[in-house]
């Protein structure tokens, strides 16, 4: 499954239309992202992107998604994370 994902300056907005599911990450809380081939145990066959945030009880927490372009948006995603610190 591919993700539609778009970045505001606000927000990070992941979209998987086929689940009817839409994730959003405030910028300031963007900690990086990363190439992993497998995330808490599950490992689809594939590299996938990590995004790694803070979630809204203060907590690191990370999603990992196919998206098009995944060098691109690991740059992007990177660059707005290190103004962050």
């Amino acid at each position: 499954m591919v993700w539609d994902i778009a970045l505001t300056e606000k927000c990070l907005y992941f979209e998987l239309i086929l689940l009817d599911l839409v994730i959003t990450v405030p910028v300031p809380m963007l900690k990086g992202a990363e190439f992993v081939k497998r995330l808490k145990g599950v490992s689809p066959g594939r590299k996938m992107l990590r995004i790694i945030y803070t979630n809204k009880q203060g907590e690191d927490d990370s999603i990992a998604i196919n998206v098009k372009d995944m060098a691109r948006w690991r740059e992007v995603i990177s660059e707005v994370s290190e103004r962050n610190v």
